[in-house]
């Protein structure tokens, strides 16, 4: 049986832990944007910690979460939440 390929518009198909590309994808930014808003502090997901590969790693609910709260449709105790890094 194969894996599904990673499709950004389809949640069904994301792996639970995603890599700084597939979030910019989702997102529908490149990644040189997403560096910058990175260094900013402006990524609008928060990075899985310890760190245990080479480049940060996103958790599929969090960015789930991220972009429920951009379309509006997030309700306020999960966007405060997400603010406050509440699980």
């Amino acid at each position: 049986m194969s894996a599904a390929a990673f499709d950004p518009s389809h949640p069904e198909t994301w792996p639970l832990v995603l890599t700084f590309g597939e979030v910019c994808q989702v997102f529908r930014t490149p990644q040189s944007s997403g560096y910058e808003q990175r260094q900013a502090g402006r990524f609008p997901v928060p990075e899985l910690l310890p760190r245990v590969a080479k480049g940060p790693r996103y958790h599929r609910d969090d960015v789930l979460l991220s972009l429920k709260s951009r379309s509006g449709q997030a309700s306020a105790l999960e966007r405060r939440k997400a603010l406050h890094g509440i699980r």
